[in-house]
């Protein structure tokens, strides 16, 4: 079926509970601070436009390194 049907078969709207809607506010609120982090360290910085895209591109190579890292050790 569809419509209203999907909602309630195979256990319902929630069908492992509620904490799957506790997981996913908590994603979002950390993105969203992780966000208005580097706006606040740009505004108190002397040279922003720098400082941002030096910060940027240092994730990037951390991310990078992180997750190629963790897959050679497993």
């Amino acid at each position: 079926g569809s419509g209203f049907d999907h909602l309630t078969d195979t256990g319902g709207f929630l069908p492992n509970g509620a904490g799957s809607i506790l997981t996913g506010v908590l994603l979002v609120v950390f993105s969203f601070m992780g966000s208005e982090i580097v706006t606040l360290a740009a505004g108190e910085s002397s040279n922003p436009q720098k400082a941002v895209t030096k910060a940027t591109n240092s994730v990037i190579w951390r991310i990078a390194i992180f997750y190629l890292g963790s897959i050679f050790v497993v």
